[in-house]
C-alpha cells in the first residue's frame, strides 16, 4: 500500500447536495450510500452507542483445545497411551490458555447508529465507528448530541434540534 493511500483522508460516508425540488425551489438532500432523503422531510433521530466483544471463535478454541489435551491426559494415565502424548497434552492446554488470554485482553468494539425517520416512514441507518463522524452528520442537520458522559445504561440517546420531533 502506498503512503497517499494509507495517510489520505477518508471520504465522507454521507453527503447533502442542493437540488432542485418538483416545484422548482432548492431543496437539500441527505445520501447515505445509495439512499437519498430530503432534509426537510426527516422527522426524527436517534442515535444509539453499541458496545460488543467478539469472543465467541476464541472461546470454541479454547473449549476444543481444552477437551483435546483432557483426552490426551486420560488417554496416557487410564488406557496406557505413550507417555510421549503428554508432550502433545501440554501444547494443546498451552493452546487452550492462549485462547483464554486472548478473550481477556479484548477491548470492546464500540459503534454508534443514528436511525433518521422521515414523515413518510422511512428509516435511514447511519453507522460508524468514528464519533465525530455522527457528529458531522448531526451538526450537518442542525442538531445536538447529548454528551459523551452519560451513564453505560442509557444505551439509547435521543439528539434535540429543530428536526426532532417526538
Amino acid at each position: 500500500m502506498s503512503n497517499d493511500l494509507a495517510f489520505a483522508p477518508m471520504p465522507q460516508p454521507w453527503s447533502i447536495v442542493e437540488a432542485e425540488g418538483p416545484d422548482g425551489r432548492p431543496v437539500r438532500i441527505l445520501r447515505i450510500g445509495a439512499k437519498e432523503v430530503v432534509v426537510a422531510g426527516i422527522e426524527s433521530v436517534a442515535v444509539e452507542t453499541l458496545t460488543s466483544r467478539d469472543t465467541h471463535g476464541l472461546r470454541i478454541m479454547a473449549l476444543v483445545f481444552a477437551t483435546a489435551s483432557l483426552v490426551f491426559l486420560v488417554g496416557v494415565t487410564q488406557f496406557g497411551w505413550i507417555p510421549r502424548f503428554l508432550i502433545g497434552c501440554v501444547f494443546l492446554l498451552a493452546l487452550a490458555l492462549a485462547s483464554v488470554w486472548d478473550i481477556l485482553g479484548l477491548r470492546p468494539i464500540v459503534y454508534r447508529r443514528m436511525h433518521i425517520r422521515t414523515r413518510r416512514g422511512a428509516t435511514l441507518l447511519f453507522a460508524s465507528a468514528d464519533p465525530n463522524q455522527i457528529k458531522a452528520l448531526a451538526a450537518a442537520l442542525g442538531l445536538e448530541l447529548p454528551a459523551e458522559s452519560l451513564p453505560a445504561a442509557a444505551r439509547k440517546n435521543r439528539a434535540t434540534g429543530p428536526l426532532f420531533v417526538e
